[in-house]
């Protein structure tokens, strides 16, 4: 061991790679190697149990002894490393600057001679003699003092220095992966003297030492193998670098996305190659196989490339300018990359495919946020705008957004606009640019600059045609899918219909045609559901009540049918021509529902304790019975049928005025007066080949509800007053009328006046003779005494007023009683009642 460490330090000396001169090596003195190990270790002796110790000073005294291999000049390097980095300058002295054709020197020869020749045939190389591979290390070595033939004087080296100048001229590369580690295990004991002392150090570096040399000769022949490198392929291999460093430059290229570079470099490289293969093959035919692989190579990295191309421009999103550029390179680098299929119609497809991801993935963005917005709504209470206020905005021509500031509807309503804009617009100018695209393809615009194998390609309509109208109907299946069939997404948190009717409008002038006409739709649908819920409804129409209850302050309360030709105009702005004829019937169905609501009046009976009409018909019996008591003067029993009939009396379950009928009344006539012209606008708007329904009974019937309801009130304001409490004996004034017969007189004059100021001549005659008879009938129970006494004026007085029954049951009790006085008393009765007090009912006229 102490030998080859002494060695060690001795090769450290001289050039990296020599190694010492056999045979005629120059002597370095008298002594021989042994006597020199041991003086320069300080021993007597190579069985010594321990060295003299010294300091590290000491050590790094010598370094021209002990100098640390990791600083040599050959540590760790490889010669094959630097063949490959040549640049053909002839900067390294081992090797010439060109083999063009030239045989090789001996200087390219194998440094291992026992090395297997490698399977890639190579030619023949001149070879020089040469004693052995020690002589080869020695050129230039400026510490050679003889030459290779042993001129000058020799000693005989030691078995130690034999054994290892064998293995280095026999393995030299095992020699080399051998030294660096006796290189570690010197640094070791430099670094690990100073720590475990001179005889723990011996026994660590002895133990790594082992170690080494157990690796050493643990290396076989087929490893070897591998670690020898033939010189001289590594020269022809310099001559086609140029070839082979092809991958990596259509690599960086192919990572910056410069294609077009990628291809002047593979033509420019073609070129070269086309040039130099044809000098090789008429000088050195195995350099231009060399130079084919190369090439081969380089041109299989290129197709590689131009799949990873292809593969990139299938998965683009979108970018039409990418897919357009990177389809033209590739075309020219590559006219055929997917085996004769077209691929121009394979990049449509991949991008219809992607178009149709991106346009789910917008639809059910916005689906998610509205769901989520209408979600909310229906668990706050918000403080909504009034109907009035929206209205006259709308019909007034002002600023309807100006108007809503702050309302939760606006935040509604901008999002269906969002919606319009960057979902929807969105798409249609990725749509519209992919149609361009495509007519552009069929044109053969884009192909101008294609190879000539390639311009065939993207020419066919049918199929570039049906990526269109596939993508087309894609996207209006997730359009009819959003919206929905009765515009469910699209409904406003309740907002009121002009409301919604105002934000549909704006979202429907931002669409394209396509996508307007299937919101229009959806839409229109949304807004006469809307328009029906708010002005329509089942509960406005079966509840008396809510026609009489406050409208809220300022008058706040909106008729519906003011609305109708604000909403008629919206409707025909929104949806435009063509129109569907269900759509249309929808909308005549909810126009007609609208005023039918309007001019309904539920029945009297539904807001009453008791039925109004059983009340009418049970006066006809209570009278007779009456008129019977009256004649055998049972006023017990008169006045116990007359509490009877106060009791039968319905009763309102709201209070009411006359005020409010008359007021109801009116807005059924003036619907009525209106609707000729609704229904021509309606008609224009909305042309429908169908019979309009009629709403004359609903009018008819609804001023017949109107009417009880007004008799009713009437008769509850007399059994509220006092005159029926007065005394009801018979005047002794045979001349003069009864005071309650006057009551009512003077009551049918106020009702005459009402009615004929409130309404037309032709249902203020109907009102009045309902009126009359109701209130007579009344009269002649609870005022039976005083109606026999006055019977003949008021058949006299009333019959113009009452109807065609009631005047035949007033000439019926005539016939039965027999009246005190005669027809000349009842003229003069008459006739001082009218003259006196000017009543002008009895004339029942209303002209």
């Amino acid at each position: 061991m102490l030998r080859s460490h002494y060695l060690q330090q001795k090769l450290n000396h001289s050039y990296p790679y020599q190694l010492p001169n056999y045979p005629g090596e120059v002597s370095l003195g008298k002594m021989n190697e042994d006597e020199e190990i041991l003086a320069h270790y300080g021993l007597k002796s190579f069985h010594q149990e321990y060295w003299t110790e010294k300091s590290d000073l000491e050590l790094r005294g010598q370094s021209a002894q002990l100098s640390s291999p990791l600083n040599s000049a050959h540590h760790g390097r490889n010669r094959s490393d630097d063949v490959l980095r040549m640049n053909g300058s002839g900067s390294d002295p081992y090797y010439p600057n060109s083999v063009h054709g030239k045989p090789m020197t001996h200087r390219a020869m194998k440094r291992s001679q026992t090395s297997a020749q490698p399977s890639m045939t190579m030619p023949m190389l001149e070879r020089s003699n040469y004693s052995s591979p020690s002589s080869n290390l020695n050129r230039g070595s400026p510490s050679a003092t003889t030459d290779i033939n042993g001129k000058g004087q020799s000693k005989k080296p030691s078995n130690g220095s034999r054994l290892l100048l064998g293995l280095m001229e026999t393995n030299f590369n095992k020699f080399i992966t051998t030294k660096e580690t006796i290189d570690n295990v010197y640094a070791q004991i430099v670094s690990t003297l100073g720590e475990h002392g001179q005889l723990n150090t011996m026994e660590i570096c002895e133990e790594s030492l082992n170690e080494a040399i157990k690796d050493f000769y643990g290396l076989n022949d087929e490893s070897m193998k591998q670690l020898d490198v033939d010189y001289g392929k590594l020269l022809v291999l310099q001559q086609c670098k140029a070839f082979y460093s092809l991958p990596e430059k259509f690599q960086q290229f192919y990572e910056q996305e410069k294609y077009s570079k990628l291809l002047q470099e593979y033509k420019k490289a073609k070129k070269h190659y086309e040039k130099e293969h044809d000098r090789a093959l008429r000088n050195n035919k195995t350099l231009a196989t060399l130079m084919e692989h190369a090439w081969h190579v380089a041109q299989s990295s290129l197709d590689s490339l131009a799949s990873s191309i292809w593969n990139r421009i299938l998965h683009t999103e979108g970018d039409f300018s990418y897919i357009i550029e990177s389809l033209a390179d590739l075309l020219k680098i590559k006219p055929n990359p997917i085996s004769g299929r077209d691929p121009v119609l394979y990049a449509m497809v991949s991008q219809q495919k992607y178009l149709y991801a991106f346009m789910k993935e917008k639809f059910s963005y916005y689906e998610s946020i509205i769901k989520s917005r209408q979600e909310e709504s229906g668990k706050i209470a918000y403080a909504r705008a009034s109907p009035m206020l929206v209205w006259k905005a709308v019909s007034r021509g002002g600023d309807l957004d100006y108007a809503l500031r702050g309302r939760p509807e606006v935040f509604a309503g901008m999002q269906l606009i969002e919606w319009a804009e960057f979902c929807v617009g969105t798409i249609t100018q990725e749509i519209k640019e992919m149609e361009l695209l495509t007519t552009e393809f069929l044109a053969g615009t884009i192909q101008k600059d294609y190879p000539e194998d390639a311009k065939r390609y993207g020419h066919d309509p049918k199929q570039m045609g049906v990526i269109i109208e596939k993508l087309n109907g894609q996207f209006i299946e997730l359009l009819y899918s959003f919206v929905g069939e009765r515009g469910e997404r699209l409904e406003l948190d309740g907002a009121y219909v002009l409301i919604q009717l105002h934000y549909f409008q704006r979202v429907a002038d931002l669409l394209p045609k396509k996508a307007r006409s299937i919101f229009s739709m959806s839409a229109t649908r949304s807004l006469v559901d809307t328009w029906i819920l708010q002005h329509a409804s089942h509960a406005q129409s079966s509840d008396l009540s809510s026609l009489f209850t406050l409208k809220g302050p300022n008058s706040q309360y909106l008729k519906a049918e003011l609305l109708i030709i604000d909403i008629l105009k919206g409707l025909e702005n929104l949806y435009q021509a063509p129109q569907r004829d269900e759509i249309v019937k929808e909308i005549h169905e909810a126009f007609y529902k609208v005023l039918y609501t309007a001019a309904y009046i539920p029945p009297l009976d539904t807001s009453t304790t008791s039925s109004f009409a059983n009340w009418d018909s049970s006066m006809d019996s209570l009278i007779d019975s009456c008129v019977e008591k009256t004649q055998q003067g049972n006023m017990a029993e008169l006045a116990s049928l007359t509490q009877k009939a106060r009791e039968k009396l319905p009763n309102l379950t709201f209070s009411l005025f006359k005020e409010d009928i008359f007021e109801l009344a009116s807005r059924i006539f003036s619907i009525k007066d209106r609707l000729p012209s609704l229904q021509t606008y309606l008609i224009h708007s909305f042309p429908l080949n169908q019979a309009a329904p009629s709403l004359d009974n609903t009018f008819h019937n609804s001023l017949g509800a109107l009417m009880q309801l007004y008799a009713l009130v009437l008769l509850q304001e007399i059994m509220s007053s006092q005159w029926l409490s007065k005394q009801t004996h018979v005047s002794s004034n045979s001349n003069s009328i009864h005071p309650f017969t006057f009551e009512l007189c003077t009551l049918l004059e106020s009702v005459y006046l009402e009615v004929k100021e409130a309404l037309p001549a032709e249902e203020a005659h109907r009102w009045m003779s309902y009126v009359t008879s109701s209130l007579t009938k009344l009269y002649l129970v609870q005022c039976t005494t005083a109606a026999l006494q006055d019977l003949p004026v008021l058949a006299q007085i009333l019959q113009k007023c009452l109807s065609t029954s009631s005047m035949s049951k007033l000439q019926e009790m005539q016939g039965k009683v027999s009246v005190v006085g005669t027809s000349t008393t009842t003229e003069t009765k008459l006739t001082n009642l009218l003259s006196r007090y000017n009543f002008q009912f009895p004339e029942m006229s209303f002209s």
